[in-house]
């Protein structure tokens, strides 16, 4: 991967392909932004799927294929607070069997009020990446 593709990655701007965010804290804004960057391979494509169950949300990483693939990924969650800022990250091998879907990882975080994050999945096969994004913005006290 490039040092402009790692810096893109670092700083959280890849983009996304196919992105899949399930329902919003009520508190929250959220965004998907594609980066003209990554690849829009059709037989690959990711997205970021979120669950929150009170103050816990996890958000779990999805690669669906319409042909099996093979390769590598990154799930790197920044999380922004009233107490700092935490990164965290996943990565590793995996295989995609067509028409199936494949976990890539699952990060669980505590989203207190005033909390946003913003999660990219990025896949490698074949020497393309593919991405997804989302987001939710942090809150402002009312």
């Amino acid at each position: 991967m490039s040092r402009l593709a790692m810096g893109r990655l670092a700083m959280g701007r890849v983009g996304g392909l196919a992105c899949l965010v399930l329902p919003l804290l009520a508190t929250g804004a959220i965004s998907m932004e594609p980066d003209p960057e990554v690849s829009t391979e059709a037989v690959l494509r990711c997205r970021i799927e979120r669950e929150t169950a009170g103050p816990m949300t996890t958000l779990r990483g999805i690669a669906l294929a319409r042909a099996d693939a093979a390769g590598t990924y990154s799930l790197l969650v920044i999380k922004t607070g009233p107490g700092g800022t935490s990164r965290l990250q996943q990565g590793g091998r995996f295989q995609a069997v067509a028409g199936a879907r494949t976990g890539l990882g699952e990060i669980r975080l505590s989203l207190e009020p005033q909390a946003g994050f913003e999660a990219t999945l990025t896949l490698e096969v074949d020497g393309r990446r593919i991405g997804c994004k989302a987001s939710v913005a942090p809150s402002t006290p009312l």
